[in-house]
């Protein structure tokens, strides 16, 4: 059964199930995290034989998996001993979100045209300059502190607010890794593109479904006071009609993509192990216990049913 209003909003899959196909069949998608964590692995090794630093690209839509994508390839390079976790630089494109969560500009956001959502989504310019004093710095063997005065925060008690960030930058990085929507057609600079700098596009892929529930759910785990699920998700893909049409240039423009969920059952196996981390995490006495579980128990059935991907798992609906 399908409800009104849900994917009416006419924003089509960013790439289609049977493009997918064709570019598998041109070799262009890998499947999986530890693919592409093998393949980055590969040529940061390459790089660094080069002395060049590598600058790699995750791009893709809310929920597609870039953030644990990014944080699997840190791990695959240090466990494989090709890099010092301090020699790793992250520079994610959520500090330079346009908007804070409760202000009438992100109301605004998906409700006014696309020029608007262009301007306010996110601040391109801003990390783009911070990724080329980044490139800078390395070149010339410099440490030291990035401060960011005007940074969208995502943890402490002024999270969904504007305010100070800081990066450090340290002398000897050899892998930078920009992670953000939009990433691989709008924060290509000149530094990063230079001789010093070798770059890798990645361009992660879920099916619309798929990246919808995860970037929602992911949305209440953190914390969305006065929001249902139901109305966090119809925001989400309000955003999704404005962006899937600028992501459309990371298709042509990425050296490789990424299926994120190239089997099956791997969304829902991804949930349970998700809330099996969920249960492992130590209690705060402050909030309660974050839990999948809990967060589908106060889901309209028949809009869970509509929207979910596949089944939904036994773990996540039992008791």
């Amino acid at each position: 059964m399908k409800i009104k209003g849900v994917f009416d909003s006419g924003a089509p899959e960013l790439i289609p199930g049977r493009i997918v196909s064709a570019l598998k069949h041109g070799g262009k998608v890998v499947e999986g995290r530890s693919a592409i964590s093998q393949i980055v692995c590969q040529k940061l090794s390459e790089a660094i034989r080069r002395k060049l630093i590598m600058v790699v690209y995750i791009d893709g839509l809310p929920g597609s998996g870039k953030s644990g994508v990014t944080e699997r390839i840190a791990d695959k390079v240090t466990k494989e001993g090709v890099i010092d976790p301090e020699r790793i630089f992250k520079l994610p494109l959520d500090l330079f979100l346009g908007t804070e969560r409760a202000s009438h500009e992100r109301e605004k956001l998906t409700q006014s045209g696309p020029e608007f959502f262009q301007r306010h989504y996110l601040r391109y310019e801003e990390a783009a300059a911070v990724l080329d004093e980044m490139v800078d710095r390395i070149t010339n063997g410099d440490s030291g502190n990035i401060l960011l005065p005007k940074a969208y925060l995502r943890d402490g008690e002024n999270r969904g607010k504007f305010g100070e960030y800081t990066l450090r930058a340290e002398k000897g990085t050899r892998l930078i890794l920009v992670e953000g929507a939009g990433s691989i057609h709008n924060i290509a600079t000149p530094r990063a593109s230079s001789d010093e700098c070798q770059t890798y596009s990645v361009l992660m892929h879920a099916t619309n479904e798929e990246s919808l529930f995860r970037a929602t759910l992911r949305d209440m785990l953190d914390g969305r006071n006065g929001m249902t699920f139901e109305q966090v998700y119809m925001r989400r893909q309000a955003e999704y009609q404005h962006l899937i049409p600028r992501l459309m240039h990371s298709i042509r423009e990425s050296d490789v993509i990424c299926e994120r969920f190239p089997k099956k059952n791997d969304f829902a196996k991804s949930l349970v192990r998700r809330e099996e981390e969920l249960a492992a995490e130590p209690e705060n006495g402050y909030v309660p216990k974050r839990s999948i579980r809990r967060i589908i128990a106060a889901v309209d059935p028949t809009f869970l049913k509509a929207i979910f991907p596949g089944s939904i798992p036994e773990k996540l609906i039992s008791g």
